[in-house]
């Protein structure tokens, strides 16, 4: 027992974050073990796929199947509607009507998507959508719109103004169908990113800047906008922020999290992106400033247009909250999702996922999808890689923008370049019954094995009646570390792995642990020693 609380006592602390203003640390991060596996093609799809097999990195146990390909130009941001069809923004479709929202119903819920109806059109550069009460909401690049069903068919027929939105108009009047002339160097961040507060009933936007480092002449943009839900009200929410791509309300505190694109010229190191909390007057740097009051380096050509800095300007520095989380530049993060499903393990629930859409002039690799794992406050974040594989220095296969999850807690993770899809993951089985006959006569907590054990540990269990079953690791001081299973689970007998990792996906230090099966009839205890 003294060598296991020496263990214990030697075991190296958290990282901490202990940077001041001015300065700033690379967000800590974890690793997920992640292990290749081939992605699911169906049949349907290989035609537009292509006879290459496809492969990604994921955390042990978890799959990957292309859920939707056809017809499909751009997708971008995505939500479930109210009858669980998955809508996604289809952005860069050819021809006169460049924007669409598709709907992907899966009728036999079989994970693959059974057709692709186009529910509306006429867009000119759509980005994002939510459904609020039976409508849809759609955030065009000059506008925000509300669709309505009015016949119950899944087709948005009438089409209503909510509130214009920031945009160089300029850039899309006189087209012609299929004209793929990019954007204006006057708006080089034209997408708009829709969420709903429904508890308090106000609508976010957010609007990007017009370049990549200047002083915008319009408030509204680099900002967040805030509307009630007809429009009304219309104010700036928050300020300072080049390009929140990514907006999600956190679950517990209903606090509005942003994930915001660095600006492009200080190198392949910097600024660090960024994910901060948006709260309702925030200043968040731009075009002054990054990540925790960081000053812009203003020698960088093209940059010099925007000293001197006025005392409001300084002022305005000296009001940056730290950042929740810090990642490598050039990486382009655009989703942030927070998840709130069953299905993936514990140490999930609660985690943000984030999506990098980037990575080819970055300094590690990018296009993946990652978890961040931090307190409701985002304190003591981390960082994992949680997704990988679509691109590297040998070439990209997908480019990863929106993320959605439905409602059996599987993730959906849309790619609007090279091949343009959404993939469906799926998480590993969270508790495998063994075919043992006869059925158990009692409950019993079987001695994990090996034990002690070092990478992972199989802890079995059995139940002579189908109850409800909470399965939970605890430390020396009696504290939960990781919550392995929390469920309704069928007679028979069970098994689950442990990996020697928190509920935050961090491995824990060597030393004597409790494993305990709680179910309605009863606790059974258990001891296990981890040696790393």
């Amino acid at each position: 027992m003294a060598a296991l609380c020496l263990l214990l006592a030697a075991a190296p602390p958290a990282v901490p974050q202990t940077y001041a203003p001015g300065s700033f640390e690379l967000t800590p991060t974890v690793d997920l073990d992640l292990q290749p596996i081939p992605v699911h093609i169906p049949p349907r799809f290989q035609a537009s796929l292509g006879d290459e097999p496809l492969t990604l990195n994921l955390p042990p146990g978890f799959t990957a199947r292309v859920f939707a390909a056809d017809g499909l130009f751009g997708p971008r941001l995505m939500a479930f509607g109210p009858t669980g069809v998955l809508h996604v923004a289809n952005m860069r479709v050819p021809g006169e009507n460049r924007g669409q929202i598709v709907a992907l119903p899966d009728h036999d819920k079989d994970g693959i998507a059974d057709e692709r109806l186009v529910v509306a059109n006429g867009f000119r550069r759509i980005h994002s959508l939510a459904f609020f009460r039976g409508a849809l909401y759609a955030a065009d690049n000059h506008q925000l719109v509300r669709l309505i069903d009015e016949n119950g068919d899944g087709f948005y027929e009438s089409r209503h103004l909510v509130a214009p939105l920031p945009s160089a108009d300029d850039i899309y009047e006189g087209r012609k169908p299929g004209d793929e002339t990019p954007a204006l160097v006057e708006d080089i961040h034209p997408t708009r990113t829709l969420v709903f507060d429904e508890h308090n009933e106000k609508i976010y936007v957010s609007v990007g800047s017009t370049c990549d480092l200047c002083r915008e002449r319009n408030p509204e943009r680099a900002a967040v906008l805030q509307f009630d839900l007809d429009g009304n009200n219309r104010r700036v929410f928050a300020s300072g922020l080049r390009n929140a791509a990514g907006l999600a309300l956190h679950p517990q505190t209903n606090e509005l999290w942003a994930t915001v694109n660095g600006h492009d010229r200080e190198g392949r190191s910097l600024p660090p992106e960024t994910v901060y909390i948006i709260r309702d007057g925030g200043f968040y740097g731009f075009p002054f400033a990054y990540a925790w009051q960081s000053l812009v380096d203003f020698s960088v050509p093209g940059y010099s247009a925007v000293p001197p800095l006025t005392p409001d300007d300084l002022d305005l520095i000296a009001t940056m909250p730290r950042p929740v989380a810090l990642a490598p530049a050039r990486l382009a993060p655009m989703a942030i999702h927070f998840y709130t499903g069953q299905r993936f393990p514990p140490r999930y629930r609660g985690a943000a996922f984030v999506v990098f859409r980037a990575g080819h002039n970055a300094a590690v690799p990018g296009w993946k999808v990652v978890a961040l794992f931090s307190g409701h406050d985002g304190a003591d974040a981390h960082l994992a890689d949680f997704l990988t594989g679509l691109g590297s220095a040998q070439g990209v296969w997908g480019t990863p923008v929106g993320l959605a999850e439905d409602a059996e807690g599987h993730l959906y993770v849309s790619t609007d370049f090279v091949h343009n899809a959404v993939l469906r993951i799926e998480a590993p089985p969270r508790a495998t019954a063994v075919a043992h006959p006869p059925l158990p006569a009692d409950y019993a907590l079987a001695q994990n094995r090996p034990n002690p054990f070092n990478a992972q540990t199989a802890i079995a269990y059995r139940l002579p009646v189908a109850t409800d079953v909470r399965l939970s690791i605890y430390n020396a001081r009696g504290q939960v570390v990781r919550q392995l299973i929390d469920a309704h689970a069928p007679t028979g007998y069970h098994e689950v792995i442990w990996d020697g990792r928190d509920d935050r996906g961090r491995v824990l230090a060597s030393g004597l642990y409790f494993y305990r099966l709680q179910t309605p009839q009863g606790v059974l205890t258990r001891r296990l020693v981890l040696l790393k």
